[in-house]
């Protein structure tokens, strides 16, 4: 019964990454590509919940809790966000 609020959550998200990648400044590929990641899946999950009222998740690997192509572009993309922050702290030290 909270559908609505998690639309006008993910509404909310989405426009705050967007203002936040404007301002970021992207130099590589990697931190471009893992932006996209992030913001593809939030609009699918956020297009699923306008449709549908509920996010559809469809993959079953029996020793995870089940999700879906989104879920993954999401963590992945959050994942190479903290991967590259830490590769840019550790390449600054280094000079």
């Amino acid at each position: 019964n909270k559908g609505n609020l998690l639309v006008y959550l993910s509404f909310a998200f989405i426009v705050l990454f967007l203002v936040f990648i404007r301002r970021e400044k992207m130099e590589t590929f990697l931190i471009k590509f893992a932006y996209g990641l992030v913001l593809g899946g939030a609009l699918s999950n956020f297009l699923d919940r306008i449709l549908y009222g509920y996010v559809i998740d469809y993959i079953d690997i029996r020793i995870w809790p089940v999700f879906n192509l989104s879920d993954l572009c999401i963590s992945t993309g959050v994942a190479l966000i903290i991967f590259n922050s830490f590769r840019s702290k550790v390449c600054k030290r280094s000079l």
